[in-house]
């Protein structure tokens, strides 16, 4: 997986470009990428994708992107459940502005 998160924020897998639809599915990648390793509570991704003004289902919501952005990155995907939350697991190789 190649990331590109210096300039224009994009995703490019083994099969081609991903497209993340939506800014809070792509604040979600962003925010997992930057903290990739860390394992990251529903309530933190929650209060970073909304803040104080988080909907009702919020949680809910989180799972859901979660398990659309599982589906984009296909083959790709190193997204882990973990207990309480989830943890993006990535190789320095795949940022571009860790290489």
């Amino acid at each position: 997986m190649d990331i590109r998160i210096l300039g224009t924020f994009d995703v490019v897998g083994s099969h081609g470009p991903v497209i993340v639809r939506g800014a809070k599915r792509r604040g979600l990648l962003a925010y997992l990428i930057v903290h990739a390793g860390d394992s990251l509570s529903t309530d933190t991704l929650v209060e970073e994708l909304w803040g104080e003004g988080a909907p009702e289902g919020a949680c809910r919501t989180v799972r859901t992107y979660v398990s659309q952005l599982r589906k984009l990155l296909g083959d790709d995907a190193r997204l882990k459940t973990r207990p309480g939350g989830y943890t993006l697991e990535m190789e320095a190789t795949d940022v571009d502005a860790w290489r």
